[in-house]
């Protein structure tokens, strides 16, 4: 009986959830998967500011991984990978186990960037990857700084000028005051090294944030390179100092160490180069998807929706270089909807350069997420 090639996903991310999914509909499959993650549980990063917010309970964003796994019809292994050897074929954890593989993908996600920044008081930073833990981190840190706080204010910071850290900036202060009470005393500030917030983003809705953020009561420092985190305050390259008793850290993208390790050409900030197939190394086959890859003729932004639409040519192309057919290739799409959750029960939406705002945009936005949710979540019959 011949031997069924076995497949490595290593991280549990949009691009890897999704062939699970796909694999619980796939009569005879054709290969063994084994998802590697240091998490038991994936969490859904387009549903964080609503927890946050109050909009959703904490379970509605997370995925159970052995559950998920199990309906699959895959193996499920939690560990902290220490070392990718492509010769040998095999992964090796911390722990001094070892994983055989003939086909790999890595989609292992990225890391806030925190390169050049002086760390003086590092217990006051919370940074918002591994998103798994984040709630629980950011909670530990929020019940420190407010049972030893001085003055009768709370000043927190967000870094970062992504939608993301937009998102979190709207949604901090209703997480916290109702944690610790709705009179307490509140400042939350958006600081980013950029001229504005998201650069990316057409005027009218740039303007749109600014309006949502400042009816939110979040100040917003532009400009703003962080070089050093002190106790209690930010100090920026040009001499500010921004008040900060916690610091949420949600800069853009770099590469996770392990990333680093993997003999394969990586680009600047050492995520994995992939051509077009999303295929990074030949023999053994090793593809990288979502934010560990980078296309090296076609870089896109670090963004959740590259990743999902990645899905399909992954799940293809897993089977094609067992098969020995063509791969199909990946092209990132040049525009894609975006909606801003601003914690207030509204959302701002831009759609090729047009924008809009209100309750029924975060019908929109809640819609489409549960119903990403509910796909991931579903039986195999159902």
């Amino acid at each position: 009986m011949a031997r069924v090639p076995r497949v490595v996903l290593v991280g549990a991310g949009h691009t890897h959830t999704g062939v699970l999914t796909r694999l619980r509909h796939q009569r005879r499959p054709v290969f063994h998967v084994t998802c590697v993650t240091d998490h038991a549980l994936a969490a859904y990063s387009g549903m964080l500011p609503g927890v946050l917010g109050g909009q959703y309970p904490r379970s509605l964003m997370e995925i159970d991984l052995a559950s998920m796994c199990a309906s699959a019809g895959a193996e499920l292994i939690v560990g902290q990978v220490e070392h990718i050897n492509l010769i040998q074929c095999h992964i090796r954890f911390t722990d001094g186990r070892t994983l055989p593989f003939d086909v790999l993908s890595i989609g292992v996600g990225s890391v806030p960037s925190m390169d050049d920044v002086e760390m003086t008081a590092p217990e006051q930073v919370v940074p918002t990857k591994p998103m798994q833990t984040f709630l629980d981190r950011l909670d530990a840190g929020l019940d420190r700084v407010i049972g030893s706080r001085v003055t009768s204010e709370l000043a927190i910071a967000v870094v970062g000028g992504g939608l993301g850290s937009i998102e979190l900036a709207c949604a901090l202060a209703p997480h916290v005051r109702a944690r610790h009470g709705a009179h307490l005393a509140l400042r939350v500030t958006l600081v980013t090294r950029d001229s504005r917030l998201s650069a990316d983003l057409a005027p009218s809705t740039a303007r749109r944030v600014a309006r949502a953020l400042e009816s939110r009561g979040v100040s917003v420092v532009t400009a703003a390179r962080v070089t050093r985190v002190a106790d209690g305050a930010l100090e920026l390259a040009d001499g500010r100092r921004v008040p900060s008793a916690l610091t949420v850290w949600a800069t853009g993208a770099t590469a996770p160490p392990i990333l680093r390790t993997l003999d394969v050409p990586h680009d600047a900030r050492g995520f994995v180069l992939t051509n077009a197939t999303l295929r990074a190394h030949l023999d053994p086959p090793v593809f990288a998807v979502g934010d560990a890859g980078t296309l090296a003729e076609d870089p896109s932004p670090k963004a959740g929706v590259y990743a999902v639409r990645q899905t399909d040519v992954l799940w293809h192309n897993l089977h094609a270089v067992i098969d020995g057919r063509p791969l199909r290739t990946f092209t990132p799409q040049r525009s894609f909807l975006r909606l801003i959750n601003t914690g207030d029960g509204r959302a701002i939406g831009e759609w090729k350069g047009r924008s809009f705002e209100g309750r029924p945009v975060w019908r929109l936005k809640d819609r489409i997420d549960r119903r990403f949710m509910s796909r991931l979540r579903e039986s195999p019959h159902g």
